[in-house]
């Protein structure tokens, strides 16, 4: 292998609280002998051609989960609740939904 310098790469990272986190990695590119071909090294934190670390990828399926659990609790109180005048009490409960817990009973 011979050194063919290195390259700034930016990976957004897990948030940290709500701010946001970028991990910045000075990467090495790198030549093969035999073939030639120029390459930067692999990171373990990171798939190849990503700018996310695997991390942030497990947390943003994590979200996508808990937001489609969401989204099909307000569909089922909307058709629960076709046609109700009051916005103020509709909105009452998409808040409440947040704290209930359900369980299985039988």
């Amino acid at each position: 292998m011979i050194r063919r310098g290195a390259k700034e790469r930016d990976f957004r990272a897990s948030p940290i609280g709500l701010k946001r986190t970028i991990i910045v990695a000075t990467l090495p590119r790198v030549q093969c002998h035999d073939c030639g071909v120029v390459r930067q090294i692999k990171v373990g934190f990171a798939d190849v051609r990503r700018s996310y670390t695997k991390a942030w990828a497990k947390h943003a399926r994590q979200l996508t989960r808990s937001m489609t659990i969401t989204n099909n609790k307000i569909k089922t109180v909307q058709r629960q609740f076709y046609g109700i005048r009051d916005r103020e009490y509709f909105e009452l409960l998409l808040y409440s939904l947040h704290a209930t817990k359900y369980a299985l009973v039988g």
